[in-house]
């Protein structure tokens, strides 16, 4: 198991359940993944009609999703949920008893479960303590992904490097499934962490596995303005509306990301700020079922929600494209699975629902480990030879991350952004071609593992860059996140 966040931690259980020996190694600890920041809610049709939850996700989509995939969510979630709560996750429940459910946008009625506003917090943490007290499960921290190995026509295991110093490791498996997340961060202004460079999508990539739907990137409608710290879709679940610097409504809060994101974008465009304006919801509510978003606004913007507006910009926050899998999570790579953000089996068409991503993490995270765990190939008796290309990386003048980083995410956002011009995505396919050939040039600042890593996650970016630039391109017409304008 790659990747150590709530689609891994959720596949990792499920294997040891099935009685695989189970190692996951994590590029930093399971608790810094992206996981932990999802925040509103995990969708799941409690009330016993699932097909109104997969028509909603293949509407929200663009009506180019997987429908076997939608299907499959919908049938499965309010299990996955069930499975959540008897490990122990605290979800917030009514005077009956009975978890509480919110709206969030492009739902027909309210289905995402909550555990206050650190939903993922909650369930990661959960998962991980499971995890770690699970006598066949092997945790490893601070291992950077190098490479898969290819044996015999499969995928057999993969090169580690570790991140706390020490020479490199290998390790060996029956079979290996992907769950590193996605690569929002690639962009300035991102809600992503450090960490979401999309290295096991390019390391799948490298073996000759197929990706699929990278056009399709999510930004988030409410960031703090200035900043990528997200104001969570559960505050417009509870109340909250958008207006602009005239006081003036001008999107329905609850309309699907790519809709509100847009609506927010062309405000500023005119000249405008945004704010979201938390008010309406009342202070008693914010502290009870928002006490996040009110610390945040605290913290970061020295703003009270309760008492004054907040201003907001959208920001980059979910690739919805990856490693192409089916709805087993299989690769088109024997041996290879993967799951959550890393992996697309179209369920989320041209653009995710909010409360599907913790509910796709959980329910094809376990779902791929099922079926992984169930197939009968066998580890061949192999001597995988070390990456010769990594020991030549230190030789090579050092690059200055610093600024070739800030360079990438600004070319994403001029180029790949909220709104996109077939002349500017052909100009920023270029730009990302010279970024990524200069990335091979470039060695690491110092002679540590860390900073191998650091250089690592820069070419995986580059890589990530031009990938996605390009299937933007192929499309040539708007649907969903991927919106196209005439001009440059």
């Amino acid at each position: 198991m790659i990747g150590g966040g709530i689609a891994g931690l959720s596949a990792a259980l499920t294997a040891a359940e099935a009685g695989k020996s189970v190692i996951v190694a994590c590029k930093g600890m399971p608790t810094w993944s992206q996981s932990v920041m999802a925040q509103g809610g995990i969708n799941a049709e409690l009330g016993g009609d699932p097909e109104s939850h997969a028509i909603d996700t293949l509407k929200g989509g663009g009506g180019i999703g997987n429908p076997e995939a939608a299907a499959i969510l919908a049938q499965e979630a309010p299990e996955a949920v069930r499975w959540l709560d008897r490990l122990g996750v605290l979800f917030d429940r009514d005077e009956d008893g009975l978890l509480r459910q919110r709206p969030f946008g492009g739902g027909s009625h309210p289905r995402a479960c909550y555990a206050g506003d650190r939903t993922g917090h909650q369930i990661l943490h959960i998962l991980y303590h499971h995890a770690l007290s699970h006598p066949k499960i092997t945790l490893l921290s601070h291992r950077h992904l190098i490479e898969l190995i290819a044996h015999d026509g499969r995928i057999q295991g993969a090169w580690f490097l570790p991140l706390l110093g020490g020479k490199i490791e290998v390790i060996l498996a029956q079979e290996t499934i992907i769950a590193t997340g996605g690569y929002a961060r690639l962009w300035t202004r991102s809600t992503n962490a450090r960490g979401s460079s999309g290295d096991g999508i390019t390391a799948a990539y490298r073996a000759g596995a197929a990706l699929r739907d990278l056009e399709f990137v999510q930004f988030h409608p409410t960031a703090l303005e200035g900043s990528g710290i997200l104001l969570s879709e559960a505050a417009r679940g509870e109340g909250a509306v958008l207006v602009n610097d005239l006081g003036e409504r001008f999107v329905n809060e609850l309309a699907t990301r790519d809709l509100v994101a847009r609506a927010i974008h062309a405000q500023l465009l005119d000249g405008r700020r945004v704010f979201l304006d938390m008010r309406p919801i009342g202070a008693s509510t914010i502290e009870q079922k928002l006490p996040q978003e009110l610390a945040l606004c605290l913290d970061f913007a020295g703003l009270d929600p309760r008492l004054e507006p907040i201003p907001v910009a959208p920001a980059a926050h979910y690739t919805i494209g990856g490693i192409a899998v089916d709805t087993t999570g299989q690769s088109s790579l024997e041996g290879l699975w993967a799951c959550g953000e890393a992996a697309c089996n179209g369920l989320h068409g041209a653009n995710r629902l909010g409360g599907n991503s913790l509910a796709e993490a959980v329910v094809f995270g376990r779902r791929t480990a099922a079926y992984a765990a169930s197939t009968t190939a066998t580890s061949s008796n192999i001597q995988p030879q070390k990456p010769s290309w990594l020991d030549e990386l230190r030789n090579l003048p050092p690059a200055n991350l610093s600024s070739l980083i800030n360079d990438l995410g600004t070319l994403m956002e001029h180029h790949a952004g909220i709104i996109r011009t077939l002349d500017g995505l052909d100009e920023g396919i270029t730009k990302a071609l010279a970024l990524e050939q200069q990335s091979l040039t470039l060695g690491p600042t110092s002679q540590s593992n860390r900073a191998l890593g650091e250089l690592l996650e820069f070419r995986s970016l580059a890589l990530l860059a031009r990938l996605t630039l390009e299937a933007a391109r192929a499309r040539p017409t708007s649907i969903g996140a991927h919106y196209i304008v005439e001009g440059v």
